[in-house]
């Protein structure tokens, strides 16, 4: 990865977007899904992170469920700092399953399956 690319945080125009989106009709849903982890060949997992207070939405939740249907796995990661982050498997509207209490490890056993 170039590594312009790897030092960016954030984007303001991406966050200029999402907000303006906002301002559209009440019934376009829409939702904001963190990263997708992928190989040369596939999807791995769709991830989506929560701070440990954060609820799924109605929008979320619709996603979800889509991409489930499709065959995808969903993943929650959970925590209000890096040093404290939860991998939760989603499954049918519900955080089933605490996966792993260690990202880095989780991460590297998926990528390596």
């Amino acid at each position: 990865m170039d590594k312009k690319l790897k030092d960016l945080k954030g984007s303001s125009s991406r966050d200029n977007f999402k907000h303006w989106h906002k301002t559209l009709p009440r019934n376009w849903y829409a939702c904001d899904l963190d990263l997708i982890l992928v190989t040369k060949n596939k999807i791995l997992a769709i991830i989506d992170f929560k701070k440990n207070s954060d609820k799924i939405t109605w929008s979320e939740e619709q996603a979800y469920n889509n991409f489930l249907e499709k065959g995808f796995e969903i993943f929650i990661i959970k925590g209000n700092s890096p040093k404290d982050l939860k991998v939760f498997k989603y499954s049918n509207k519900d955080i089933v399953k605490l996966i792993s209490t260690n990202y880095i490890q989780w991460e590297r056993k998926l990528r390596n399956n």
